[in-house]
């Protein structure tokens, strides 16, 4: 990061908590970081953030701001402490009285209940049949 300070956006800001402002430009909502990088440095490639080095959800600084894809966006997050995967703590079900989980195909899954969803789904498909 550069040795330059944070610009905060003065205008709207999400009403969702986030932090992140907001701004309208010829009719089109922008977040303002993302508008701030489009500005100076032209189109935001498909699949790619862009994300600030300094942490501030309200610098709109093109120095502070960099591109990065979904998954080293979360590992930043995950490694300056702002952000934890709400799975990660989970141990059990609070459907059916603790039963483990495990993860499957990026998120958990109760053993249990998934068979109890398998019984439905195979009595539905014998009635359709």
């Amino acid at each position: 990061m550069s040795n330059t300070p944070c610009v905060v956006f003065s205008g709207y800001r999400q009403r969702d908590g986030s932090g992140y402002g907001e701004r309208t430009v010829s009719g089109v909502r922008w977040l303002a970081h993302r508008y701030a990088w489009f500005s100076q440095n032209g189109p935001i490639p498909s699949g790619l953030f862009v994300c600030h080095r300094c942490n501030n959800k309200g610098c709109v600084n093109v120095d502070h701001l960099y591109l990065a894809d979904n998954r080293q966006n979360c590992l930043d997050a995950i490694r300056d402490g702002l952000w934890r995967p709400s799975n990660s703590k989970k141990k059990a079900c609070p459907k059916c009285n603790g039963e483990y989980t495990r993860l499957k195909s990026g998120g958990r899954v109760c053993l249990a209940c998934r068979r109890v969803l398998n019984r439905k789904y195979a009595a539905r498909s014998k009635e359709q049949a």
